[in-house]
């Protein structure tokens, strides 16, 4: 009996050069996806430093219009979910005791971010207790002595407090 010799027809495999297509495609592909997720990573912290920033800002003009027996304090704490802002009014009443009322509760980054406040060189990690943040009412000046607070991601941001104004900037 003689052997056959089947031939496929249309199937001759892959070359070089569609190989090395597919690899170049693929790595251009992977490369946007890895810069997209750094973009993403790079907005976080910025997006915690803006919301931060504006919560020290409403905190400074509701302690400057309080009334005079009212103290205003924005408390920074750390949750499971994140960091949250507490707004509260602090009314000292005649016989000395202190009631305090919640204006709100503001997210103020997702735990994948990492905050950090500094009063000169002593660092201070935000815990669930958190960090207060006052102000004067007489001159709209930090009550609190932290100078700065880091916001760390994938990049880091500063927020500087300026002590005499009361006012804060990013960095």
């Amino acid at each position: 009996m003689k052997a056959k010799k089947f031939r496929r027809i249309g199937n001759a495999g892959m070359s070089l050069i569609e190989m090395v297509v597919v690899v170049l495609i693929m790595g251009i592909v992977s490369a946007a996806a890895v810069a997209g997720i750094a973009t993403v990573n790079h907005m976080d912290a910025m997006g915690a430093a803006g919301k931060l920033q504006s919560a020290l800002e409403l905190t400074r003009m509701k302690t400057i219009s309080s009334t005079v027996d009212a103290n205003v304090s924005l408390t920074l704490k750390k949750t499971a979910d994140g960091y949250v802002g507490v707004l509260t009014k602090n009314i000292t009443k005649d016989d000395g005791t202190v009631d305090s009322v919640v204006y709100d509760t503001y997210q103020i980054a997702k735990k994948s971010v990492k905050i950090t406040a500094y009063e000169g060189l002593n660092k201070f990690d935000i815990t669930s207790s958190g960090i207060v943040f006052t102000y004067d009412k007489s001159n709209g000046s930090f009550a609190s002595n932290y100078d700065k607070v880091e916001i760390e991601s994938a990049q880091k941001k500063t927020l500087r407090l300026v002590k005499l104004t009361g006012r804060c900037y990013l960095e």
